[in-house]
């Protein structure tokens, strides 16, 4: 299912099934080299950009492209994943960050870096569930929005997360650092989890060099 969190904020529960979670899982938890099953040992974070790309890359900007235009009306209105003019551009995504994060470990509040990615910016969750928290940038002293309250976007094994436009640009993310969550009441422990984020590079010929 896909609905809309905010202004620019788009979540798909259950983006990809049990089988395609576990067929990519296979190629992407050699990237840190676990040494046991908590993840003590390796490499918390892996990056691949430009032909580096993994071909299932492709596969998914493809899907959200198709799905995209599921939502249509016949004049071409209705909702988006993202401005359609973007998904319009090849590549949709040409840089891979994942992560991996052991219970209880976050990130902290940021804005992704504005002059290395382009608008536009899909996460992919994996093996365990997150918290991720946007809260909107001050604009000024007095100014309503400076003091909008946080959204929080429970993320499952299997989501995508999308943002643009607003999101993109005037509002932060994180994931509190805290070894469970809260879901209706219950606390939910968190396991081990892997994120993969795909962007677009602005200038590939600075990636690395700054």
């Amino acid at each position: 299912t896909c609905g809309c969190v905010g202004s620019g904020f788009v979540i798909f529960k259950g983006f990809l099934t049990e089988s395609e979670q576990r067929r990519l899982e296979t190629q992407i938890m050699p990237w840190f080299n676990r040494r046991d099953a908590g993840g003590v040992g390796g490499m918390n974070q892996a990056i691949r950009f430009g032909s580096d790309m993994p071909k299932w890359c492709t596969e998914v900007a493809d899907r959200l492209r198709s799905l995209d235009s599921a939502t249509h009306n016949d004049d071409g209105t209705g909702p988006s994943l993202f401005p359609r003019a973007m998904l319009k551009r090849e590549p949709l995504f040409d840089s891979l960050i994942g992560n991996l994060y052991n219970p209880g470990d976050g990130i902290a509040k940021h804005v992704d870096l504005l002059d290395r990615y382009d608008d536009g910016i899909i996460s992919l969750s994996f093996l365990s569930h997150t918290v991720m928290n946007f809260e909107r940038l001050p604009i000024g002293e007095h100014s309503e929005e400076s003091n909008a309250h946080p959204v929080e976007v429970w993320l499952d094994p299997g989501d995508l997360l999308a943002f643009s436009g607003d999101a993109r640009y005037k509002w932060s993310h994180t994931i509190p650092a805290r070894a469970a969550d809260v879901l209706r009441g219950e606390e939910v422990e968190r396991g081990v989890r892997v994120s993969i984020t795909m962007r677009k590079l602005i200038n590939k010929a600075r990636f690395g060099h700054d």
